[in-house]
């Protein structure tokens, strides 16, 4: 759920929940931020995020993956309600060992 702060910046919580069947449950949680470089239908943007995976086993305890990273992307407003989008990404982890990775991810909002 994206919060709009102005023309260009948003800050976007991310939480989701998984459930394993056999093996327990799967908690993350984070925060996004979105810079766009400029306004209209297709909107280039940038940003960081940084958030946690939180694995629960069904036997007890827990452990935690904490990381950030950085990214760069296109999002296209289907209307103002609803976009795609799609960014390439470096992230790192901060657990041991650390890890630096790249991925590409697509997205669809629903904006409020």
């Amino acid at each position: 759920v994206p919060i709009w702060l102005g023309q260009k910046f948003v800050i976007a919580p991310n939480v989701g929940v998984a459930y394993v069947k056999n093996a327990g449950t799967i908690l993350a949680v984070g925060l996004t931020f979105r810079i766009y470089q400029n306004t209209g239908r297709l909107m280039p943007y940038w940003g960081v995020r940084g958030g946690s995976v939180i694995t629960m086993p069904k036997g007890g305890g827990s452990t935690s993956i904490n990381g950030a990273g950085v990214f760069y992307g296109g999002e296209f407003f289907i209307n103002p309600r609803f976009s795609f989008a799609i960014e390439e990404q470096v992230n790192s982890t901060f657990s041991s060992p650390s890890t630096i990775s790249t991925a590409t991810a697509l997205l669809a909002t629903i904006h409020f």
